[in-house]
């Protein structure tokens, strides 16, 4: 069995899912719409998807789609809440990825293999061909145990009302489409099929003439009289890869817009960060000065102590005791204890003194230090000023669609709901 018919029956058997609940984490919608996953075409209309709708657009796209994997996946919904729509946007991704393939043929025959040949008289040996795997697959159906709902979706698709307001420029075998199947229709891109004659009728309207018209236009008519020449198929190729590189151009410029939100709210947080370091800074700073201011003071009278004490000493010294008189007992002694002292008191004001500087050169340190901030501080308000104009012009131009922080954590509303985030008007038109 093929995985989509595994993963039902293992649904149906209630086997382990990993589920998860969007509104509680709404950081998969946020990594998952993100310009660079948005597929490189969308359906033809003058709306953009909402939240939900484009979110699985670009799951499907990734899962099912980009990837050629097999699987399920699920949209569920009341009438008119826009799954049809959803469904038109995988169609459109599936169209440009096949496109992607067939720009690379140099030639329109080379996506087709020769695979044998059938003898059909001795002079008429015609060769059969088939397509190219690289560009089989690209086809939908869309079954219901509703028919009816179908049946209008099939009919639904190549409406020209439904590709408003480009009805006008929306062209796939539009003459065909026009002559042999509705004039209101824009192209052969969908038919209402399932039984034999349904499959009959359709045949008949746009490939034999049978029961047709004479102005009718049959896809056999249009093939047989409009022959492209290698000329027209480069232009194509070139006009298309050019179209592709603009797309991708956008979702650069998108992107940017992105990480400038993201660097914008880390700098922010960082900016606020700052701001009470700032603040503890200053204290921190003013008490270290008046710290300092006082060992200034106790430096200087400290100074003051020891040129006194310096004074007195070279008195003492010049009041030495003579020969004779240090003989007489108990002067040349307490000459000596007196100088002892002076010398101690000198060498305890001398250390107080260095000890100051020492503490001082410490908090004028700490102070250079948490000056710092001061200057990281200022550059990252700066920086946050830069990238505040620069989102000033994102959210100019994006509105409702500059997902920022508050665009998520309201993730429940009306606003956030019906906004396709980061898609802007011209990503949408190329």
């Amino acid at each position: 069995m093929g995985k989509s018919v595994q993963d039902y029956i293992r649904g149906c058997l209630n086997e382990s899912f990993k589920h998860e609940d969007l509104r509680e984490n709404p950081e998969i919608i946020k990594s998952c719409l993100v310009p660079n996953n948005y597929p490189e075409g969308c359906w033809p209309s003058k709306y953009k998807a909402s939240l939900m709708q484009q979110f699985a657009v670009n799951v499907i796209y990734e899962k099912l789609v980009e990837k050629e994997e097999e699987g399920v996946f699920s949209v569920n919904g009341p009438p008119g809440t826009g799954k049809t729509t959803l469904l038109r946007d995988v169609i459109a991704s599936i169209l440009v990825k096949r496109a992607k393939v067939l720009v690379q043929y140099e030639e329109p025959v080379d996506a087709f293999c020769k695979i044998g040949q059938v003898a059909i008289s001795d002079e008429y040996t015609p060769f059969i061909y088939e397509p190219d795997n690289a560009i089989c697959g690209a086809g939908m159906v869309i079954a219901s145990s509703n028919n009816g709902a179908v049946e209008n979706i099939s009919k639904e698709l190549p409406l020209k009302k439904e590709v408003e307001p480009y009805a006008d420029s929306m062209d796939y075998f539009r003459t065909v489409s026009e002559t042999c199947l509705d004039k209101e229709y824009w192209g052969v891109i969908a038919a209402t099929l399932g039984n034999k004659e349904n499959r009959r009728v359709l045949v008949n309207r746009i490939w034999s003439r049978f029961e047709q018209e004479e102005s009718n236009v049959t896809l056999a008519d249009y093939l047989g009289n409009n022959k492209i020449s290698n000329e027209e198929w480069q232009e194509a190729r070139r006009v298309f890869r050019e179209k592709l590189q603009a797309v991708q151009v956008e979702k650069e410029r998108l992107n940017r817009y992105v990480k400038d939100n993201e660097a914008c709210e880390e700098k922010r947080e960082k900016y606020l960060s700052l701001e009470i370091k700032l603040q503890e800074a200053q204290t921190q700073r003013n008490d270290l000065e008046n710290q300092k201011e006082k060992l200034e003071k106790e430096k200087l009278f400290l100074e003051e102590r020891m040129r006194e004490l310096t004074f007195r000493w070279e008195i003492v010294k010049q009041n030495r005791p003579g020969f004779w008189k240090s003989l007489r007992k108990g002067v040349r002694k307490q000459y000596r204890e007196t100088l002892n002292e002076m010398l101690k008191a000198l060498d305890e004001v001398t250390g107080g003194k260095q000890k100051c500087e020492k503490e001082i050169l410490s908090c004028e340190d700490q102070i250079a230090l948490l000056k710092k901030v001061d200057v990281e501080y200022e550059n990252c308000r700066k920086e946050l000023l830069q990238l505040d104009e620069k989102i000033g012009i994102a959210r100019e131009e994006l509105n409702a669609a500059y997902a920022d922080r508050d665009f998520w954590e309201n993730i429940e509303s009306h606003a956030t709901q019906e906004a396709c985030p980061w898609y802007s008007d011209r990503l949408k038109e190329l």
